[in-house]
């Protein structure tokens, strides 16, 4: 039970304290999307992420200024004296637990990792959401060379993101993307103009594999080749006829007659290593110096996939706030925590730039049960 009393999350808010226990004052079923890029159990102190002073010394020692993601801070923030990698994956379970909680029945949930303990938190998130509930392990190319080589290996070059949705699995929740087509392939495969439009087109396969009954083309029964079947029925054949989008070869083989012009693009898979969603650059305009900054368009993909506008977007390892732009962007609502300070101030001015309103909350501005109590307790 968390010891903050009940929140009802303010849309275009970040929390800054402890995301467990913010997340455990929030109700169930609230939010369409959870995106996280969360300690990858690297071995790393981020706790200083500008190598100044102030940023040390401006807040308590106790508490995190950056982050940390070495095993003894995972062993310290846990209850049951596990060890290692065992206690990462307790202080992560406990936190997936409550995104679960909170995302609506068939909203989507992505967890970016890298090879140190993605494996395991996908078993992990088997149990939490259901292992018929898997969507995707999406590869992400994050380095643009394989100058990073080790020695007896080859070059660590992608992040895995784990895609989710809570019960039930349904494709109603998710909008195809596309990215454009090659122009020099558009033109292998588009080579025709049509003489009265001059639109540019193919003719495609009009067969799949498994074996199909006959089906009439202008009256004439044609059976598909062997271990073939003709792709439509009868009906959209005979629609297809007529509006000329059933072409046939100098054989009489039917064929599908497709425009250029009505190409969306080729879907998007779950390998991303295309243009738009490149890592960030040294010289990059939306460099914030945040050690582990993953791209706006990458968030953008994930969001413009699984929600639609004023959707709600919660990240709860916050950052520098790349997800909250995205969400902005694409005019989605957003809610946000981090327990690093440092990580409020990236956010709101990062936001404000783009003319977001922000609201921060801090933890300690939250009322908390036990002081509840306490004063209860006096009074009486």
């Amino acid at each position: 039970m968390s010891k903050l009393k009940k929140i009802s999350p303010k849309t275009n808010t970040l929390y800054r304290g402890d995301n467990l226990e913010i997340l455990k004052a929030m109700p169930e079923n609230t939010f369409d999307v959870c995106y996280i890029d969360p300690p990858f159990f690297t071995q790393k102190n981020y706790k200083n992420i500008w190598g100044d002073k102030e940023s040390v010394l401006d807040w308590e020692s106790s508490r995190l200024d950056g982050f940390f993601d070495t095993r003894d801070f995972f062993e310290q923030h846990i209850k049951s004296g596990e060890k290692g990698l065992r206690a990462y994956l307790e202080w992560m379970r406990l936190r997936l637990a409550e995104i679960h909680r909170v995302l609506k029945p068939g909203g989507y949930f992505f967890c970016h990792l890298d090879y140190h303990a993605v494996h395991y938190i996908k078993i992990v998130l088997d149990d939490i959401y259901g292992y018929n509930n898997f969507v995707n392990q999406i590869i992400w190319k994050r380095v643009t060379n394989n100058k990073a080589q080790t020695e007896g290996s080859f070059a660590k070059m992608h992040d895995t993101i784990l895609c989710f949705q809570k019960t039930p699995v349904n494709s109603k929740n998710f909008n195809k993307l596309y990215l454009k087509g090659d122009a020099n392939k558009d033109a292998k495969n588009y080579p025709y103009t049509e003489e009265k439009t001059g639109r540019q087109y193919g003719s495609f396969d009009f067969t799949q594999k498994g074996q199909g009954p006959a089906r009439k083309f202008n009256g004439k029964l044609l059976t598909p080749p062997s271990g073939k079947h003709w792709i439509w029925g009868q009906d959209e054949i005979d629609k297809g006829l007529r509006d000329g989008t059933i072409i046939f070869t100098k054989n009489g083989t039917p064929r599908v007659k497709r425009y250029l012009d009505e190409k969306k693009g080729n879907l998007i898979g779950d390998i991303w290593n295309d243009d738009l969603v490149q890592p960030i650059q040294a010289n990059s305009k939306e460099k914030t110096g945040w050690p582990t900054q993953k791209p706006v368009a990458l968030l953008q993909r994930i969001i413009s996939a699984c929600s639609n506008e004023n959707g709600l977007i919660l990240d709860c390892f916050a950052g520098c706030g790349t997800t909250m732009h995205a969400a902005h962007l694409l005019k989605r609502k957003w809610v946000g925590i981090d327990i690093s300070p440092t990580a409020m101030k990236v956010n709101k001015k990062r936001l404000e730039e783009i003319n977001a309103k922000v609201t921060i909350i801090d933890e300690k501005d939250l009322d908390l049960e036990i002081d509840k109590i306490r004063n209860s307790k006096k009074a009486a």
